[in-house]
């Protein structure tokens, strides 16, 4: 029967490989991320924990985990070349320093230091043998941590798990807002770089120091890795539902997104539209002025949509020179008489128009007016209850729109639209 890895080994594969081949190989987990790691460390027990990283990051990093877990042996690899005072400080929190890069002897030395006792504590860091809780020394226990980890999903995310933590040890209200100057009857307990300084701030007499003073410590010290953790994934969030060109929605976004809306479309028994458009003759410009040219040309379009229809509405370009757009209402009417559908053609119908009007200068002095749009829409759920439904449909009547001389928008069904 196999054992559950118990050698948390945080550093780059190839020396994580070079240290497990020297120990038992079931025992070690090796981990790259250092906030991966982080969370995994929150989560369970680990015997011992072996850290590589860049200068910047690596007290941090070595301070953290001696924070979450006390009891485990801590080894951590430096250069020669960094500084004496970190050198100093790293020694103090860890419980054995190796030379970095790494040679055959050092790994060696490593692999024995790990299946090898404990060091007796030095003065200045805690004892890797105790078992005092984490949430004791610090303020901040594992499971809030890992709760810490988790939230780091956005900027917005992170900081209302910060002010909710904040708030349940201090029982006081607390808000985030710029780093613009407080009042005197303000106290700044966190600050986190975003682009921008923000910080949390109390109101009146502030929290009381005691309850949450190790609490703050705590959570400053691990506030920027949890911010920078949270940037990069509202980065790779935009990289996976955005369109690079125009910035708009791509295409799996849309139709994961407008599933979903029509979802909420369906339970609360109204319609939506969704209008399918493309670029009248584009290839025409593709070809006459060049593929940046046409690059442009799309990009302006979207920004003109952007204007033209709803901030909730959902555009999305979906391929070449087509976009797809999603109209719905947010609410339900307010008056029972009100019509969604026309509301939403008539909103199309004005930025068709727009672009029909509109200098683009990309194609010279005399290009008002040259360029234009059609579209096709369908309704939901008359025509069809998906985003694939609907699309199809849309597709149909943007074809009949194209037939009829282009520059305008058709509606599925409706021979006078």
């Amino acid at each position: 029967m196999s054992r559950s890895p118990d050698i948390l080994l945080i550093t780059e594969p190839w020396i994580g490989q070079q240290l497990a081949d020297r120990l038992d190989d079931g025992r070690c987990l090796q981990c790259s991320d250092r906030y991966e790691a982080l969370e995994r460390l929150a989560h369970k027990s680990w015997s011992a924990v072996v850290v590589t990283g860049p200068q910047e990051d690596m007290l941090p990093l070595v301070r953290a985990v001696r924070r979450l877990r006390g009891s485990a042996k801590l080894f951590a690899w430096q250069s020669p070349t960094w500084p004496d005072r970190l050198h100093e400080a790293l020694t103090r929190s860890a419980d054995d320093l190796f030379a970095y890069p790494p040679m055959p002897q050092e790994l060696a030395r490593c692999a024995a230091a790990i299946r090898g006792p404990v060091r007796p504590a030095m003065p200045g860091r805690p004892s890797a043998q105790t078992t005092t809780p984490p949430a004791l020394t610090n303020g901040l226990a594992p499971a809030e941590m890992a709760a810490l980890v988790q939230s780091a999903r956005t900027i917005g995310s992170l900081e209302a798990a910060l002010a909710d933590l904040v708030r349940r040890r201090g029982g006081r209200p607390v808000r985030w807002q710029d780093a613009a100057p407080t009042t005197p009857d303000e106290a700044v307990l966190l600050r986190i770089e975003n682009g921008h300084p923000r910080v949390l701030v109390a109101a009146g007499a502030g929290l009381p120091a005691k309850s949450v003073d190790k609490l703050l410590v705590s959570l400053q010290m691990c506030a920027g890795g949890l911010a920078t953790m949270a940037r990069r994934m509202e980065s790779m969030q935009r990289l996976a539902t955005t369109d690079d060109l125009t910035g708009l929605a791509n295409r799996r976004y849309f139709y994961y997104r407008t599933d979903q809306i029509l979802r909420d479309m369906r339970r609360q028994n109204r319609p939506a539209t969704l209008v399918l458009f493309d670029v009248d003759n584009f290839k025409h410009y593709n070809d006459t002025y060049g593929h940046a040219v046409g690059d442009e040309i799309l990009r302006e379009t979207a920004m003109m949509m952007r204007r033209a229809l709803r901030e909730h509405d959902l555009i999305a370009r979906i391929g070449g020179d087509e976009f797809a757009v999603l109209l719905w209402d947010e609410h339900p009417p307010r008056q029972p008489d009100s019509e969604p559908v026309r509301t939403a053609m008539a909103l199309v119908q004005r930025f068709r128009q727009t672009i029909s009007r509109h200098t683009f200068p990309m194609l010279g002095q005399e290009s008002r007016g040259v360029l234009s749009m059609s579209g096709g829409a369908a309704i939901f759920s008359d025509d069809g209850d998906s985003c694939r439904a609907l699309l199809r449909g849309a597709d149909k009547a943007l074809r009949r729109a194209k037939r009829s001389g282009k520059n305008a928008i058709h509606l599925l069904g409706d021979t006078d639209a």
